[in-house]
């Protein structure tokens, strides 16, 4: 998975190098998150179709806006992008035989990688912004944890991506409390325009 967490990097600096280079080719989150997917794509890890947990059944190891259960069971967490292991997906039965497929339809387990995205166009960045990506990195944390708590061997890896039109708002993401931003198994990657 190390490798995959470096083609995700890769990725991810690929956009932001077109992005600077061209400011004007994202104007909102969702712009943000469609560039890093497609650019994950060109990459034959994550283009691959592979076997699923039911052997009959191929799929992706690359998904958007796929549901995470938080601590009390329900699908609360949903970050922008995840990486799973296409191996431990079943669309048709949990792998967890102690309880019935969820509602979403689909169960997986194994090593993943998430990816929260912010995108900032103001020329400042406001405290609602920072509060939401501190959001993320809580969201990331807690999943992380869970994992742990649950005696998973598997590992999570996250990464909160901040995009900025002004370059100059990036140093405002200072005011991220220390401890959050340097959480184990997180990291941030920022990428600023004009």
């Amino acid at each position: 998975m190390n490798h995959k967490y470096q083609i995700v990097e890769e990725a991810i600096n690929t956009v932001g190098e077109k992005f600077t280079k061209s400011p004007g080719l994202i104007l909102t989150e969702d712009d943000l998150k469609c560039l890093i997917f497609h650019e994950l794509m060109q990459s034959d890890e994550f283009s691959r179709i592979v076997r699923t947990a039911n052997p009959e059944i191929t799929g992706s190891v690359l998904h958007s806006e796929v549901t995470w259960y938080d601590e009390g069971g329900d699908l609360r967490y949903k970050p922008d992008i995840s990486i799973i292991d296409a191996a431990h997906l079943s669309i048709l039965n949990n792998l967890d035989h102690n309880i019935a497929l969820p509602t979403k339809g689909f169960s997986f387990e194994g090593n993943a990688i998430i990816i929260e995205l912010k995108f900032i166009r103001d020329r400042r960045v406001r405290k609602r912004q920072i509060l939401s990506i501190m959001k993320d990195i809580q969201k990331i944390n807690s999943l992380i944890h869970l994992n742990y708590a649950r005696g998973n061997s598997n590992w999570i890896r996250g990464i909160v991506v901040i995009f900025s039109k002004y370059s100059d708002n990036l140093t405002s993401l200072d005011m991220l409390p220390q401890g959050l931003q340097y959480a184990s198994n997180i990291a941030i990657i920022e990428c600023g325009a004009l």
